[in-house]
């Protein structure tokens, strides 16, 4: 099957978007295949922009609902699967050709394995509820058990429904967000003790909670976990760690040389006021912010720009005064085009 180009797409509406394969894989399922993919595309074709993000919006938003069935009903489903068979090889017996015997033969039993796997896949199959933000976008959500989530700009949460009663609760991200986590009633406790633990799932490790107030980032270039009140324990599978955070700790995974660091900060996320807050932030990571935040490409021409120093404090909504800042600070030319910001001497 041939790989689609980004040319296949340049006719697309919003509609053609939430009915594409490919597209729903990335929007539900991301890699970094598909990622580089899309974000070509969005850069080669700047006003499908819109379309892209209101596609993703829906398809982000569709809940899929679990099909449990009962003993009676599966034993039913096998039974006329058996009785399908059954009239099939019949059928074929009375056929006077020998090709034609085997034709029907194979076409039984593969009406037969298929509705197998189908059944044993619709039984099994976990189901979730997922929230995404596209970029530029902040939205906050309240979960089933009455955690309250606050998704940052180019995020996307995926929530577990329909599980057992006596389980953890645990959410898988991608991006950025703040949990106000809902501390159980020690009644339900007593009853169902796993229902104390909340963990959250991202790439680069695994966050468990109880009764807290956190901030947790997991990029492409970075990951991290800001605590601002009770606390939460973080391990990571990658590099075999695991780390204790109290209030004010900000732990960060480095990229470069894959440990963990930690060390005193605010309390409180500056994005949830709806601000950057560079503090002697190398222009490598002001660029990376830049690109998760407004979905736009950044080029440093100059390779010795990449760990110059930066301290701003800059609302969301200023990228114009932004890159003016940055202009004034490192005497560079800083263009925004065809959602390319390029960076020069």
């Amino acid at each position: 099957m041939m790989e689609p180009s980004l040319y296949d797409y340049l006719s697309y509406q919003t509609e053609d978007f939430v009915m594409d394969d490919a597209f729903q894989q990335w929007v539900l399922q991301p890699d970094a295949t598909s990622n580089q993919f899309w974000q070509q595309f969005l850069q080669s074709f700047p006003d499908k922009q819109e379309q892209i993000e209101e596609a993703r919006e829906m398809v982000s938003n569709i809940r899929y609902q679990s099909h449990t069935l009962s003993k009676e009903k599966q034993e039913s489903i096998l039974q006329k699967v058996y009785a399908h068979a059954e009239k099939s090889a019949v059928e074929s017996r009375q056929i006077t050709f020998m090709h034609f015997n085997v034709k029907y033969m194979a076409i039984a039993a593969t009406v037969i394995l298929l509705i197998i796997s189908a059944l044993f896949f619709w039984l099994s199959f976990p189901s979730y509820d997922t929230y995404a933000t596209g970029y530029k976008e902040n939205k906050t959500i309240r979960l089933a058990d009455g955690t309250e989530v606050s998704l940052n700009a180019n995020t996307k949460l995926r929530v577990e429904i329909d599980v057992e009663a006596n389980q953890p609760r645990e959410v898988w991200l991608e991006g950025e967000a703040y949990f106000h986590v809902k501390r159980m009633a020690e009644q339900e406790i007593e009853r169902m003790p796993a229902l104390k633990n909340f963990i959250v799932h991202t790439d680069n490790f695994d966050i468990e909670v109880l009764g807290t107030t956190f901030n947790a980032s997991s990029r492409a270039r970075k990951s991290e976990v800001l605590l601002t009140s009770g606390k939460v324990k973080v391990a990571s599978q990658q590099i075999e760690q695991t780390q204790i955070l109290q209030p004010g700790d900000l732990l960060t995974l480095s990229e470069k040389d894959r440990n963990f660091h930690l060390k005193k900060t605010e309390t409180e996320p500056e994005w949830r006021g709806n601000f950057f807050f560079f503090e002697n932030t190398p222009l490598s990571e002001v660029a990376r912010v830049i690109e998760d935040y407004y979905g736009l490409k950044v080029k440093i021409a100059d390779q010795r720009l990449l760990e110059k120093i930066f301290t701003a404090r800059i609302s969301r909504d200023e990228l114009p005064i932004l890159l003016k800042a940055l202009e004034a600070s490192f005497d560079v030319k800083v263009s925004n085009e065809k959602g390319t910001i390029s960076i020069q001497p």
